[in-house]
C-alpha cells in the first residue's frame, strides 16, 4: 500500500510530465485534447453557456471588462453573480461577450478572495436552499444586500 507521502511524490510528477506535455502545445492546439468524450474546448463552450444561461436568469447579475483594479487578461471579460452566500465570478472569451444579458459594470465588484471550490461550493449551497425555486425569500434576502453593498455603487446613475 502506498503512504500518502509517496503518492503526493508520484502526483507531482505525474503533474510535472503533463506541464511538460502542455508545454509543446504553443500554437494552442490544447483545447483538442480530449477526455474520452469532450475536447477541452468543448466543455469550455458547454461551461460558458451553462454560465450564461444560470447568469440570465438569476436576478443579480453583471459583466465587465475590468477587474476591480482597472486589469483584465487578454481578450477576456469577467462575468459575476451573487448567491446568498456571496459572489461567484468567471472569466471567458471576449467572444462570449453577448451570450450573457445581464447588467454592464465598467470595472468588476472588490474580489471576496474565493476560490474554484468556494465557487462550486457556493453553488452547491444555493441549489440545497432554493429547493428547486430559483429564488426564495430566504435567499433573496441575503443577495439582495450582497448586491446592494457590492454592485449597486458601481452602476452608473443617469
Amino acid at each position: 500500500m502506498i503512504n500518502s507521502n509517496d503518492r503526493e511524490i508520484e502526483l507531482a510528477k505525474i503533474q510535472d510530465m503533463i506541464n511538460n506535455y502542455l508545454e509543446s502545445f504553443s500554437d494552442g492546439s490544447v483545447g483538442e485534447l480530449r477526455d474520452g468524450s469532450h475536447s477541452f474546448n468543448e466543455l469550455y463552450d458547454h461551461r460558458c453557456v451553462l454560465t450564461a444561461l444560470a447568469f440570465n436568469i438569476l436576478p443579480y447579475s453583471w459583466k465587465s471588462l475590468h477587474h476591480e483594479d482597472g486589469s483584465m487578461f487578454d481578450g477576456m471579460f469577467i462575468v459575476g453573480t451573487v448567491l446568498p452566500s456571496g459572489m461567484i465570478t468567471y472569466h471567458y472569451d471576449i467572444e462570449y461577450w453577448d451570450l450573457f444579458k445581464v447588467t454592464v459594470l465598467d470595472h468588476a465588484p472588490t474580489f471576496d478572495g474565493h476560490t474554484p471550490n468556494d465557487v462550486v461550493n457556493r453553488i452547491k449551497d444555493f441549489i440545497k436552499v432554493s429547493n428547486g425555486i430559483r429564488v426564495n425569500t430566504n435567499s433573496m434576502i441575503n443577495m439582495t444586500d450582497i448586491y446592494n453593498k457590492e454592485i449597486v455603487p458601481l452602476i452608473k446613475k443617469p
